[in-house]
C-alpha cells in the first residue's frame, strides 16, 4: 500500500478494482478490493492509506529531529564530503577528519610518466 494518498497509481488501481477489472490484495490486511465490496471496506481502505500517510509523516519528523539533535551537539550529520573521514570518538560521536593526502598535478603525473616510459625504451 501507498503511503501517499494523492499518489495516482493507488487511485487509478482502486478505479479498476471497482470496475471489476482487476482485484487488489493486502495480505497484511486481510483485505480483497473488488467491485463488490461494502461501504465498510471501502471506508477501512481510505482509513488504512490515512494511517499509512500518518506513520510516514512521523517517521520523517523523527528524523528531521534526530538530525537537528545531532547538529545541536555538534556531530557531522550524513557523509563526509570529499577528502574528509568519519571518525567515531570514544563517548560514540562522529567527527570529520581532512584526510592525509596531498594532491597530485595530473601535468606532473604525465611527465614522470613519460620519462619513465623514455627511459625504459
Amino acid at each position: 500500500m501507498s503511503r501517499n494518498i494523492f499518489d495516482k497509481r493507488i487511485s487509478t488501481l482502486y478505479d479498476k478494482a471497482l470496475q471489476d477489472k482487476i482485484e487488489l490484495h493486502f495480505v497484511s490486511d486481510g483485505q480483497v478490493i473488488t467491485s463488490k465490496i461494502s461501504a465498510a471496506e471501502k471506508f477501512h481502505f481510505g482509513i488504512s492509506l490515512g494511517l499509512a500517510k500518518y506513520y510516514s509523516d512521523a517517521i520523517s519528523d523523527n528524523v528531521k529531529r534526530a538530525h537537528e539533535q545531532k547538529l545541536r551537539k555538534g556531530e557531522w550529520v550524513g557523509k563526509a564530503p570529499y577528502s574528509y573521514l568519519n571518525i567515531k570518538t570514544d563517548d560514540g560521536k562522529k567527527q570529520l577528519s581532512l584526510m592525509n593526502t596531498k594532491p597530485v598535478s595530473s601535468k606532473k603525473h604525465i611527465n614522470s610518466t613519460q620519462l619513465e616510459h623514455s627511459l625504459s625504451i
